[in-house]
């Protein structure tokens, strides 16, 4: 079983028109309102802390595969977002010279 389908995440088509898109966003909406009994501040700050948790989480997945499986798609970063520079690998003629 896949990590997304053990954590309940499901995946979901993309909508056929700019109106079935537009219904989905406007029914996420009064969830969260909902969820927050009507105050739409605090759904406001709920979906911010859930966005920053999964920009966490992502950075974790990201900290987690290895460097040869991502063969350079993912470009590692200091707790700033700074690109980490390593060092060059030597070559084995290198070290026989």
């Amino acid at each position: 079983m896949s990590a997304a389908a053990s954590s309940g995440a499901t995946r979901r088509s993309l909508p056929a028109s700019a109106s079935e898109d537009s219904d989905r966003l406007e029914a996420a909406a009064d969830q969260a309102i909902a969820a927050c009994n009507g105050d739409m501040r605090s759904a406001i700050r709920a979906l911010i802390l859930a966005n920053e948790y999964l920009e966490y989480e992502l950075c974790e997945m990201f900290t987690a595969v290895s460097r040869g499986y991502a063969r350079g798609r993912v470009k590692p970063t200091d707790a700033d977002g700074k690109p980490i520079e390593r060092p060059a690998v030597r070559k084995a003629e290198d070290d026989a010279a």
